[in-house]
């Protein structure tokens, strides 16, 4: 994938200095890119990120939340139990059965998205073997699935270079999102401020809060090349 889009960025820009960003998964592919253009001996201007993750980042394990015993998965099936069993604890005898069956029905939806998107991943690497199409309502899902696979998949060397991350205030329990000790150049954290309640509303408040602040950072680095080429590996 990275390959891919560093032949489309040169068919624009041949040489550098290059400017990467990318959101959520474009982050990590961004970093892709860049790690390919250093090994090739060409510069990287600017590498950000914005709210975008190391390859195996938890993007479940939210600020506010306990850490995962041993290390288990935020989202595991024991891991919910055995947290399950400790909340129960903390809640009145004449709540419990209430209580059980609100998070067994929150946790069946989970599970119920999690087989579905299994089933759509299996049909959309299918129709792919074949050279088909992929069909408008699966193409949202497949591409989020075979994102977080490719993540998954992913094992990358160190990047030498800095990189800027522009990330939701409070979102997330780590503050660097998981890049300590693959960014060996230093990590520069912005905090956006931003008040939203699902993940469309997201969207619409956090590009607005983040484009100054990018804006700043992106005439920075401009300044010392005073090259005014900017190049977007976008999710």
């Amino acid at each position: 994938m990275a390959a891919h889009y560093l032949r489309e960025i040169r068919t624009v820009q041949p040489e550098g200095p290059y400017y990467l960003a990318g959101f959520c998964f474009g982050g990590l592919l961004a970093f892709a890119v860049a790690l390919r253009l250093r090994r090739e001996g060409s510069e990287v201007a600017l590498l950000a990120s914005f709210d975008g993750g190391s390859p195996r980042f938890d993007y479940a394990a939210k600020a506010g939340r306990e850490p995962s015993p041993g290390g288990a998965p935020e989202g595991g099936g024991r891991h919910w139990i055995r947290r399950q069993r400790e909340q129960l604890r903390r809640v009145k005898a004449s709540e419990r059965v209430s209580y059980l069956a609100r998070k067994a029905k929150n946790r069946l939806g989970v599970w119920k998205r999690a087989a579905e998107a299994r089933v759509e991943m299996a049909l959309g690497d299918f129709l792919r073997r074949r050279g088909r199409p992929l069909p408008e309502a699966l193409r949202q899902t497949y591409f989020r699935s075979n994102s977080e696979r490719a993540s998954r998949r992913y094992a990358p060397a160190s990047y030498p270079g800095p990189m800027v991350i522009f990330e939701t205030k409070g979102l997330f329990r780590d503050p660097h999102l998981g890049w300590d000790g693959l960014v060996t150049g230093g990590l520069e954290i912005h905090e956006i401020s931003i008040a939203w309640e699902d993940e469309e509303r997201y969207h619409s408040v956090f590009i607005p809060a983040v484009a100054e602040p990018f804006l700043g950072v992106l005439r920075a680095a401009r300044s010392r090349r005073r090259d005014p080429v900017l190049t977007t590996a976008s999710r």
